[in-house]
């Protein structure tokens, strides 16, 4: 599958970190509450509708489901699509199990070069991106944080909006929509940049 230049392949799904691939290919998370636009961002940005699967039903997401990127000569680079959180009408205990998954990845995994944390821009910040964005932030990890769904916003309430989650999460978002191919080349491109990334230390 490609995309402006991207090669994009489906990799495995993991439900235990012990079972991600051993090697030093770096990687960048992909991360968000269940209604995000996860699977929609992946596939825009890989060029092909189906690589990742997408439903009308939140919450689909509950592996770490790694995709390998090959750009330009020799780039190479794992995406890590992570479960969605937030998603209520799954059982508390599916949902501490999701929680255990991601957090032990983000806390463990030395290939992790950086986390995309996807919001909906047509909502307020919610506090459960806001709690994962620090979290991060406390890691030492880079991070991009990513306005999705901006297609559905004329340009004033897109302008509003982009301000109010810069101001909650004092970084200015990506505007990003993968109906409208916004931001998807400097996504691509903010992404491509852990290829050649020093590992984090802090806090990790």
């Amino acid at each position: 599958m490609s995309g402006a230049g991207w090669r994009v392949g489906f990799v495995k799904s993991c439900a235990a970190v012990r079972d991600l691939p051993l090697d030093a290919m770096p990687e960048a998370a992909l991360l968000g509450r269940s209604n995000a636009g996860k699977s929609s961002l992946l596939n825009a940005l890989a060029g092909h509708a189906q690589l990742a699967r997408t439903s009308r039903t939140p919450g689909r997401t509950r592996l770490l489901n790694l995709f390998e990127v090959r750009f330009g000569a020799h780039g190479r680079l794992r995406l890590v699509d992570c479960p969605g959180y937030g998603y209520a009408r799954a059982g508390r205990g599916e949902r501490e199990r999701w929680g255990a998954l991601v957090e032990a990845y983000l806390a463990q995994r030395a290939n992790l070069r950086l986390g995309v944390l996807l919001a909906d821009a047509g909502v307020p910040p919610q506090a459960l991106d806001l709690e994962a964005w620090d979290w991060l932030r406390a890691r030492g990890l880079a991070l991009q944080l990513v306005a999705t769904k901006c297609d559905r916003l004329g340009g004033n309430q897109r302008a509003q909006a982009l301000r109010r989650l810069a101001a909650a999460f004092g970084a200015a978002p990506l505007p990003f929509s993968a109906v409208a191919k916004l931001g998807q080349a400097e996504l691509r491109q903010a992404i491509e940049a852990v290829a050649t990334a020093t590992p984090p230390t802090a806090g990790r």
